[in-house]
């Protein structure tokens, strides 16, 4: 009876078998373990283009591919082995020769009964797909290659055994040799040993890790050493074997120097700042000091309490106060900032003498002057040892002979009395000549700043103690124009009359030099950015259209769809950002309200199904954010994570309110919330849960670049709310 049993269940299964065979549309065939035929449904016989018949007198060996043949024995070997096969794809012949292509799936069939082994296949035909796909990857690469052969980067590619297979013509340019003559050369064929060794070294780092290798390195270009930075990450082929090297660099000799300088530049400001010896202070309209600084309080003799609420006048000498009010009375009633400095003779409450130098800027509200802001410095010590200096030239004269630039003395008409330091080094001329009044100094100054140089020193002759700086050219002896600095003040005879200036003078021509080439240097940055959004946005534009006619397409699958959306998707964003910086910095210095209200037009572009509500108080529509440009990237990312963190339709709140002249925006969405893990330290750099995370990290970097803050509110509720607050200048 069980035999029985067992013989209906065999029946049974050979029947459902066969009507599998016979109503599945992917083609089926079974071999034995030596590929010969052993049965096939319609559509294997289709594929092949021969009869049932036929194939049952043919081995899988017959219509494989040659190409393929030796790797189908290596997969049946592992298949009879007991290992399972993944998916794989091979080419087939016809009858007619024709060659077909399809993705296979194959397994082995143990007949218990038997005793015999069979293998099953089941293929899927893709010789239509696989010849579109070409068609589509050979116009990419079309594409792709012609940006290469364009891009100032250099690229390249070697094998495993770091031998160089192929570059693109900016490589090639700095080695010296065609893109055809790069392949079978190494590194040691192009570069110092040194250099060649450490680009290998990274090679096998990458080949043996898998890992990607970022550096800066030294490069040689056509004989000139530069600083790059270099990408490096290992290329597999369609089975995923590693087959060799890509790389990457680019030039960024600039940037390091830039940043090198901008180091250099903050240590020296810092320096100066924590040295600093000015005191600042404010007044209003009627004289009367509103606030100072613990220095410029110190410098009267007092502390900050004490000055708040006192006259400024009662800080100046008798002898100065009325030219003190007379020059205070003409900034309040002509603006006029005291840009150079007003000299002033003090006093302080002890009745000790002082002398210090103000330098003032109005304050204005509504339009209407209010006050004015000073900076004041002590110079007391200075005046002292000056008034001692003009007492003793010999001393002087002797200070000056060490002295690195020019210090002289000499009439209101440019007549020197003495003319020291480094004068023929910065002149051509020595002190001889300009004593004796050839030449006068006023003929080496370059004719094109003589107006400006006499019109800043017209206040010499009539304001006494006056003190100016100017910066102009002047033509040595040799015909050579160089920089100067001149530092000059008036001195005043018994009755306070000016009859002299004194001062002295730097050559500065090397810093004049240095400022200009860094200004070529920040143009020709500005245009290489230009140059760069001109051809990524035509790239951008390229996918975008693609994605706009294969989502017009019926024929689509639903992962297909998803797919042009995330391009789309992206496209657009990338877009957005790069119109950033394309238009004007006016373009976003608006109202709050309106502000938001573009960028929440732009963000529907991309994500239509949001539902998002904007809710303005009345003081939005007034209050402007100077300086705006990059807030679209942080809003950008924050709709972004709403959208992968709680799906495209789901719905956000803005709520923006004006408090203390600040704007105080409120981002809620009503997705699942932030992971408790994380919330503490979101918005460094790398924090996510899949740590990935950089956008929120930006996007504080911004916020704070515009001197405002950006944190997370109602952290135990559902969904998610950020606070921004953002000063409106």
């Amino acid at each position: 009876m069980q035999n029985q049993d067992e013989e209906g269940t065999r029946l049974y299964s050979k029947t459902l078998y066969k009507k599998l065979l016979k109503n599945t549309t992917d083609a089926v065939f079974i071999i034995d373990i030596n590929g010969n035929h052993l049965e096939a449904n319609k559509q294997w016989c289709s594929f092949l283009g021969r009869n049932f018949k036929e194939i049952l007198g043919l081995s899988i060996w017959d219509v494989i591919h040659q190409d393929h043949i030796e790797n189908c024995r290596i997969i049946m070997f592992q298949l009879l082995a007991g290992n399972e096969i993944q998916t794989y794809t091979r080419n087939f012949v016809k009858k007619d020769g024709s060659i077909v292509t399809g993705e296979m799936n194959v397994a082995l069939i143990d007949d218990n009964h038997d005793g015999l082994k069979f293998i099953l296949g089941i293929v899927k035909d893709i010789t239509k797909w696989k010849a579109e796909t070409e068609r589509a990857i050979q116009s990419g690469e079309t594409k792709y290659r012609n940006l290469l052969e364009n891009i100032p980067q250099r690229i390249f590619y070697k094998d495993t055994n770091s031998v160089y297979v192929a570059c693109n013509p900016a490589f090639a340019r700095d080695v010296g040799i065609s893109t055809d003559e790069i392949v079978g050369k190494t590194d040691y064929d192009l570069f110092p040993k040194e250099l060649a060794d450490t680009y290998r070294e990274s090679d096998r780092k990458v080949l043996d890790t898998l890992v990607t290798y970022k550096e800066d390195e030294v490069y040689f270009a056509q004989d000139k050493e530069l600083i790059t930075h270099i990408q490096k990450t290992p290329v597999r082929d369609d089975e995923g074997i590693v087959k060799g090297v890509l790389g990457i660099f680019w030039d960024i000799t600039g940037p390091i120097k830039a940043k090198q300088d901008l180091e250099r530049s903050e240590k020296r400001y810092r320096l100066l700042y924590e040295n600093l010896t000015d005191g600042l202070f404010q007044m209003d309209n009627n004289g009367m000091i509103t606030w100072a600084s613990q220095i410029a309080a110190g410098i009267f003799g007092n502390t900050p309490e004490e000055i708040i609420g006192t006259h400024i006048v009662e800080y100046v000498h008798p002898d100065n106060r009325d030219s003190t009010i007379a020059a205070l009375k003409q900034a309040y009633d002509t603006g006029t900032t005291l840009s150079e400095g007003l000299e002033i003779k003090g006093k302080r409450d002890d009745g000790a003498l002082l002398y210090y130098t103000v330098k003032n800027k109005i304050l204005e509200e509504n339009g209407k002057i209010v006050g004015i802001q000073g900076i004041i410095r002590n110079i007391t010590e200075f005046r002292i040892a000056q008034n001692a200096l003009e007492s003793s030239e010999e001393r002087y004269r002797t200070f000056v002979e060490n002295f690195q630039g020019i210090a002289y003395r000499g009439t209101l008409d440019w007549i020197p009395e003495f003319f020291h330091g480094s004068v023929e080094a910065i002149t051509g001329y020595n002190e001889e000549d300009f004593i004796s009044g050839k030449p006068r100094w006023d003929e080496v100054i370059h004719p094109e700043d003589k107006e400006f140089v006499f019109k800043i020193g017209e206040n010499l002759s009539k304001i006494p103690d006056n003190v100016i700086n100017r910066k102009y050219r002047i033509i040595k002896k040799n015909g050579e124009i160089r920089w100067i600095h001149e530092f000059t003040s008036n001195v005043c005879d018994e009755s306070g009359v000016p009859r002299w200036v004194q001062g002295s003078i730097y050559d500065i021509t090397d810093v004049v030099f240095a400022e200009k080439t860094l200004k070529r240097s920040l143009n020709d940055l500005e245009i290489y950015t230009s140059l760069l959004q001109h051809d990524l946005r035509n790239d951008l534009q390229v996918l975008l259209n693609q994605s706009e006619i294969s989502l017009l397409s019926d024929n689509m699958s639903e992962e297909e769809t998803k797919y042009w959306e995330i391009v789309e998707g992206t496209s657009q964003s990338m877009i957005r950002l790069l119109d950033v910086f394309v238009r004007p910095s006016k373009f976003y210095e608006r109202d709050i309200s309106s502000l938001i209200d573009m960028l929440v037009s732009d963000i529907k572009k991309t994500y239509p199904n949001l539902l998002i509500d904007t809710n303005f108080d009345l003081l939005s529509s007034e209050f402007t954010i100077i300086g705006s440009r990059l807030l679209s990237c942080v809003f950008d990312n924050l709709f972004r994570n709403v959208v992968e963190h709680a799906g495209p339709e789901s719905k956000v709140i803005i709520n923006v309110r004006i408090e203390n002249n600040q704007a105080v925006i409120e981002f809620s969405d009503d997705g699942p919330g932030i992971d408790k893990t994380i919330i503490e330290k979101l918005f460094q750099k790398g924090i996510s849960t899949t740590g990935g995370g950089y956008g929120l990290y930006l996007s504080k970097k911004i916020i704070e670049a515009y001197d405002g803050t950006i944190d997370i509110i109602h952290k135990d509720k559902e969904g998610t709310t950020f606070r921004i607050v953002l000063p409106s200048i």
